[in-house]
């Protein structure tokens, strides 16, 4: 079977609130089946250990890829 790699880019500017939720989405009209996706952040927030990051499909999977790393006792801001 012959794969083609695809990318896509969102690029949103947009603050990540205190205390509250940010989301983004990204619609691919194509009718594709994905084996795998790659995700790359470059995020700032003052208090990295607040952050919960899911990724969902349209089917309602998700996967978490980042969970309050530290517990949500981690302070640093990379």
């Amino acid at each position: 079977t012959d794969f083609e790699r695809t990318a896509w880019r969102l690029v949103p500017n947009a603050a990540l609130r205190d205390n509250g939720a940010t989301s983004f989405s990204l619609f691919v009209a194509d009718d594709i089946r994905l084996d795998r996706v790659e995700v790359a952040l470059n995020l700032f927030h003052s208090f990295r250990g607040d952050l919960r990051i899911t990724l969902a499909s349209p089917n309602g999977t998700q996967s978490v890829l980042i969970d309050r790393p530290g517990w949500g006792r981690d302070s640093g801001d990379n």
